[in-house]
């Protein structure tokens, strides 16, 4: 996927990945925000969504999909729980 996505649609692809069994972290760190998506099977995507910003007063979401679980995303998950 690339793009560049608001948060408004970043909330309604959380809100259906959250139906469609996924667990949503929310990464911390600084004041950008980070979620990493995982399914509660081995037969799905990872979604990646990072807000980056675009200038001192906005920002925007870009998506990364993912097949398999890397040694940054399980470090990431390790971070937020």
């Amino acid at each position: 996927m690339a793009g560049l996505y608001t948060m408004t649609a970043v909330d309604n692809a959380l809100d259906k990945l959250m139906r469609n069994g996924y667990d949503i972290f929310l990464i911390p760190g600084t004041l950008i925000d980070s979620y990493v998506c995982v399914p509660d099977t081995d037969m799905k995507w990872i979604y990646e969504f990072r807000e980056t910003p675009l200038n001192a007063w906005s920002s925007a979401y870009t998506v990364r999909r993912h097949s398999k679980m890397s040694k940054r995303l399980q470090d990431l998950i390790s971070q937020a729980e």
